[in-house]
């Protein structure tokens, strides 16, 4: 009985759909009702039941970290350093800091900047920036400079590399007449080991040896710097220019 019931009620449904149809105004409406339910549905599955990919917003830091160290070091535009020169039997340190295309660094109980190729001993008592052609100060920075060290880079012969468990890639190089060693560690260039002794010599400067290591840290980490000197005088030869 039940099933005739059923049964009976599943025609008179249809019964009343077909008679629906007949009607233009009512047959319009069911199917706008479809179109509606359908729409939805597709909606349904479309928006909220498929996965989507996952938008990807890349930094610039995010990729800077897809740079090798070599690529990074070519690149960067601050840090923190200190070269150590071993020479005629002397051992000598500079410690510095790079930062907004100027060399800021400490040499023999001095200091000094550098920057447009010129570098100056800095004089506090007098608001003084003194050209000088010191040969330590002006080589490291300008021989020693990371943009002409990263150009020797790109022309260098490379002789031999060494990579260690830890991650640490020690790579020689020969560009010209200087040999030199470059440390990377964690996809950045932590230290260059440089023998200048031929390179010297070729420019009428004879030592029995000449060793330089530079160490770096802090690479593009630096946000800001104060020691500026933007109201000292620049003293060029026997004529002051403001700077």
């Amino acid at each position: 009985m039940k099933k005739k019931g059923r049964l009976q009620k599943i025609k008179e449904a249809y019964h009343q759909y077909k008679e629906l149809r007949k009607d233009p105004r009512k047959k319009a409406l069911m199917q706008l009702g479809a179109w509606i339910v359908g729409f939805f549905l597709f909606y349904v599955i479309a928006v909220v039941i498929m996965p989507h990919p996952t938008s990807h917003y890349h930094s610039s830091s995010s990729s800077n970290e897809n740079l090798s160290a070599l690529e990074k070091y070519q690149q960067v535009e601050s840090f923190e350093y200190t070269m150590n020169f071993s020479y005629q039997g002397k051992e000598e340190m500079i410690e510095g800091i790079y930062f907004q295309q100027k060399y800021y660094f400490t040499y023999l109980g001095k200091s000094y900047i550098a920057f447009d190729d010129k570098v100056y001993e800095v004089d506090s008592e007098n608001k003084l920036l003194k050209e000088t052609t010191e040969m330590i100060p002006s080589l490291s920075t300008y021989e020693l400079s990371q943009k002409n060290i990263a150009s020797w880079l790109e022309l260098a012969e490379k002789l031999e590399q060494r990579e260690y468990k830890e991650g640490k890639i020690e790579t020689r190089y020969q560009f010209q007449d200087i040999p030199f060693t470059v440390i990377e560690e964690e996809k950045q260039v932590t230290s260059v080991d440089l023998n200048l002794q031929k390179y010297l010599a070729s420019k009428g400067t004879a030592y029995d040896s000449f060793h330089v290591t530079i160490e770096y840290k802090e690479m593009d980490e630096i946000t800001s710097y104060e020691s500026s000197y933007s109201d000292y005088q620049i003293v060029k030869g026997e004529q002051d220019v403001t700077n």
